[in-house]
């Protein structure tokens, strides 16, 4: 399957989403990398369980805002006509949420910068593993949450029985 535009084979849309969010994480994991290798920047922070409460916390924020957002996306499909109005409430409720998680997400990100792992395989997995899943998760609740976006996103509403609608009425009123 080649992409019409780019010439390029594209992705499948199931995958589009993870292919795309990988380069932030290996983006990040080789910056730790380097700063480990080439700087001998270790970390100041250690790695252990007392930092499970900052990941537990962005994991928490990831799941109120993925609830919420696939909520919305299921009314969207369900409702395309009442949604554009509910849509601009919502984005009134969403921007604070948005902007305590992307802080959290820069945070976490740093924070795996400022870690001292055991070995560079275990902040390569580590690194990698985190950064590529809060990354896919925080694109998939920006992707979710606007379901209009065509062209846009990796998932959006059809809204084919809006367009069929008009097809018959347009139809019903020829006959007259």
């Amino acid at each position: 399957m080649m992409s019409e535009v780019t010439g390029s084979p594209a992705l499948p849309p199931r995958w589009r989403l993870f292919w795309t969010s990988v380069p932030v994480a290996a983006g990040l994991t080789a910056l730790k990398l380097a700063l480990d290798e080439l700087l001998g920047f270790k970390g100041f922070l250690e790695f252990n369980s007392d930092l499970n409460v900052i990941f537990t916390a962005l994991v928490f924020i990831m799941g109120f805002i993925l609830a919420g957002t696939i909520v919305d996306f299921k009314e969207a499909e369900r409702l395309p006509g009442e949604i554009a109005c509910q849509l601009e409430i919502m984005e009134d409720f969403m921007g604070p949420a948005y902007s305590l998680f992307e802080f959290f997400l820069v945070f976490i990100f740093l924070l795996l910068l400022a870690c001292n792992f055991r070995t560079p395989v275990v902040a390569a997995v580590v690194t990698s593993f985190l950064s590529l899943t809060y990354w896919y998760l925080y694109r998939l609740i920006r992707d979710i949450d606007n379901p209009f976006d065509f062209g846009g996103g990796h998932t959006e509403v059809s809204l084919q029985p809006l367009e069929r609608y008009v097809v018959r009425i347009e139809k019903r009123l020829e006959s007259l």
